[in-house]
């Protein structure tokens, strides 16, 4: 038995090293958390992806030499399934969000959002101890596109703690956690919304943060956290202007953000 809120404690925020190889990859703390379950091992070869997340799938799933020894400490959970705290989700390699695939545990399953414990998968931290050149963020409790994913490595184990009352890394310096692309992405999103003219892809750092706070207090408003990220990336114009007016956002919000975007009503 294991209690994956307590574990999680004493892992978040740190750099995760198990096999002392390529620097702190998002399996290490996989391999680290199937380690306090049962002592498994999350082989990823024989498969075509040795090395990679997507390698502990095939060898999960079909026939290898590791196949017996892994299955005796995971059960493959599909996708489409629901997943439960503690699985060890896996994502294809070639997906949009992890092209060379990635693993992460399960905190909660919230549909087209995963709520997670990754490590890999944020802005580097280099001046944490254990930081490694060849890897970036540490273990943070981060909010994950579904999309993309194998499915669930569920460990063979009695798992307490839900992973309820964490906070996820988007909840505050949200912008800041996206590629400079994304960034200018969300920002023009949002301007689209207010109806500006400005062009925000320049905007000076200070104006960043302010932008940073205003986002997560609008989000606040008017969208779940967890849904924020997917919401502000992949949403039309016209649909967030459509959540706007349904969720009757207050018009002082809505001129800051057209003051803070630096454009005009």
């Amino acid at each position: 038995m294991v209690n994956l809120t307590d574990w999680a404690k004493t892992v978040v925020g740190r750099y995760i090293d198990v096999d002392q190889w390529a620097g702190n990859q998002c399996w290490d703390l996989a391999q680290a958390w199937l380690t306090a379950c049962n002592g498994g091992t999350l082989w990823t070869q024989p498969s075509r992806f040795p090395g990679l997340a997507a390698g502990s799938w095939e060898v999960a799933t079909q026939n290898t030499a590791n196949t017996a020894d892994l299955l005796r400490h995971v059960t493959p959970i599909p996708g489409t399934e629901r997943g439960l705290p503690g699985d060890i989700i896996i994502w294809a390699y070639g997906s949009a969000d992890y092209p060379i695939s990635h693993t992460a545990v399960l905190m909660e399953d919230r549909g087209p959002i995963l709520r997670s414990l990754s490590q890999n998968s944020s802005p580097a931290q280099p001046w944490l101890p254990g930081y490694s050149p060849e890897s970036s963020g540490p273990t943070i409790y981060q909010d994950l596109a579904r999309a993309g994913i194998l499915g669930f490595l569920r460990p063979r184990t009695t798992i307490t703690g839900q992973g309820s009352g964490i906070t996820p890394i988007m909840e505050e310096g949200f912008l800041m956690t996206l590629s400079d692309a994304d960034q200018i992405e969300v920002r023009d999103n949002l301007r689209k919304v207010v109806g500006t003219t400005a062009d925000t892809s320049n905007l000076a750092t200070g104006m960043n943060e302010k932008l940073d706070e205003l986002v997560g207090n609008v989000r606040k408003t008017f969208w779940n956290t967890q849904e924020s990220k997917v919401l502000l990336q992949s949403a039309t114009p016209a649909q967030l202007a459509s959540d706007i007016n349904a969720a009757g956002i207050a018009a002082n919000v809505r001129d800051e953000l057209v003051k803070i975007l630096g454009g005009t009503k």
